[in-house]
């Protein structure tokens, strides 16, 4: 986290008690506690996705015990997006995630997109009755105010059938606004293209609420912890804690106890809200192997250097009992050319050399590419690419030696892609645009998790079924060979 220090400033600007509380604490003793808050920052460094890895820290079992309970929890940006991968927002559903904060996609009013990292001020209003969150008491509805953002990974994306649920049930609780507190969708009033402008969303009982901008920043946020304290008056509660949960890995290579820290519309006006091919459904890889297109050319990229992302999904892993399972990830690049260069292979050569070479999809002083072009791999050199023998779902990777023959159920291989496929979409208007690749036709960007190791079929069920490599209503997820 970044942001615990003027979070707990804010909780004693509200004549209320705040502990920030390290990582190596016992975790029992969050129980003497009244409340909690998860603050923002990059918990992990958004590695992976931004909140998930922090959502499996052992001591999120017991602030959704005590959410369960009724205890107040406040997540602030990271600390929203850690409810979210939590299940603990909007939680109508046990152990399956039921909302996604996925990249940011900001649309203009003329419908130009741009995506990542937005740091600005914007107007929020609440929407929802005084009394449905304690960190609401004291604001009456309709009322708006200004607070700063700081996120890349802000778009709150639900089912149809869900969000419509939410509105009814008055848990969409903040909505992005202009200055005079009317809704707009385009960018900047909704600055991350979230469904229904969301700014905040609570769990059905109200006392959970995930919030993406920051009111511990300015005063004008400070009577959303106001209310915390009107709220314990009212009920007759005392005492409050801030929640800053440090990251395990990090703390314990430094040696130091705080080194890192984790910390009723009607059916137009919802129609507005849903993209094409909507965010519904989840695709298991039992159910759906992965197909490259025909005229496209596939690269994966793996770093030289220690790969940080890998590390810390193996930590998560060891600490899940899969510690004698290996792991490697690859960022995965398909570019579809068109059908007249895919006739010509000396053409598709050059396409591909230029494309290694043009630093958009991968940068060569830190990582290495493997091509696959009609069903064969490459591997890239100065003076041109030559064809090596891989397989990575199944069978011989040059990498493990140990496993030169095939082998059935040793090696497993997810491959996660964005739904709307920003990031890629993003590389193909700069590849066409400033660096004249008009042959690119698509270029679609995902990350392959390869898993070997005799429990590999058992943690990629894992990693599935507890949501950890893909948020099913943000990222497609298949079994890739």
């Amino acid at each position: 986290s970044n942001c615990e220090l003027e979070t707990a400033a804010a909780v004693e600007r509200a004549g209320m008690q705040a502990t920030i509380w390290r990582w190596n604490r016992p975790v029992k003793r969050l129980r003497e506690f009244h409340a909690f808050i998860l603050p923002g920052g990059f918990s992990y460094e958004d590695r992976i996705r931004a909140g998930m890895v922090a959502a499996h820290d052992r001591v999120m079992d017991t602030i959704r015990e005590a959410a369960a309970l009724g205890c107040p929890v406040l997540g602030i940006c990271n600390g929203a997006q850690i409810l979210v991968e939590a299940g603990l927002v909007p939680g109508l559903s046990t152990g399956s995630l039921d909302a996604a904060l996925a990249l940011n996609k900001r649309v203009s009013e003329h419908g130009e997109v741009s995506v990542g990292y937005y740091n600005s001020w914007v107007s929020m209003r609440l929407d929802s009755l005084a009394e449905r969150t304690p960190f609401t008491f004291r604001i009456k509805q309709g009322t708006s105010f200004a607070l700063p953002i700081a996120h890349g990974e802000g778009r709150f994306l639900f089912s149809e059938n869900l969000l419509e649920s939410l509105i009814a049930r008055g848990q969409v609780v903040f909505r992005y606004c202009d200055g005079v507190g009317s809704v707009h969708d385009s960018f900047p009033v909704n600055p991350n293209g979230a469904q229904y402008a969301a700014a905040g969303v609570s769990n059905d009982q109200g006392n959970v609420l995930a919030l993406m901008p920051h009111p511990e920043r300015t005063p004008a946020g400070q009577v959303l912890f106001d209310s915390l304290a009107a709220y314990f008056q009212h009920t007759g509660q005392g005492s409050f804690g801030v929640l800053s949960v440090g990251s395990q890995i990090q703390s314990q290579s430094d040696g130091g106890e705080a080194s890192v820290e984790v910390s009723p519309s009607s059916t137009e006006e919802l129609s507005r809200y849903f993209q094409p091919g909507g965010v519904v459904g989840h695709t298991r890889p039992d159910d759906e192997y992965y197909r490259p297109h025909s005229h496209g050319v596939e690269f994966l990229v793996r770093l030289n250097i220690t790969d940080n992302t890998e590390e810390t999904l193996k930590e998560l892993m060891r600490r899940r009992g899969f510690g004698d399972v290996s792991l490697k990830r690859w960022v995965h690049w398909e570019t579809h050319l068109s059908a007249d260069t895919m006739q010509d292979m000396t053409a598709v050569g050059s396409v591909v050399m230029a494309l290694i070479k043009s630093d958009v999809m991968l940068n060569l002083q830190k990582e290495t590419p493997l091509i696959r072009l009609r069903g064969k791999w490459y591997t890239y050199a100065a003076e041109g690419l030559q064809e090596v023998a891989f397989q990575i779902g199944t069978g011989y990777d040059p990498d493990f030696p140990e496993y030169q023959q095939p082998i059935s159920h040793m090696h497993h291989a997810l491959l996660v892609r964005e739904r709307e496929q920003l990031s890629g979409d993003v590389a193909r208007a700069t590849l066409r645009g400033r660096l004249g690749f008009k042959v690119l036709e698509r270029v679609s960007r995902g990350v392959v998790w390869q898993l070997e190791g005799v429990e590999a079929e058992d943690a990629r069920r894992f990693l599935v079924d507890e949501h950890i490599v893909a948020n099913p209503l943000s990222e497609h997820l298949y079994s890739y060979t």
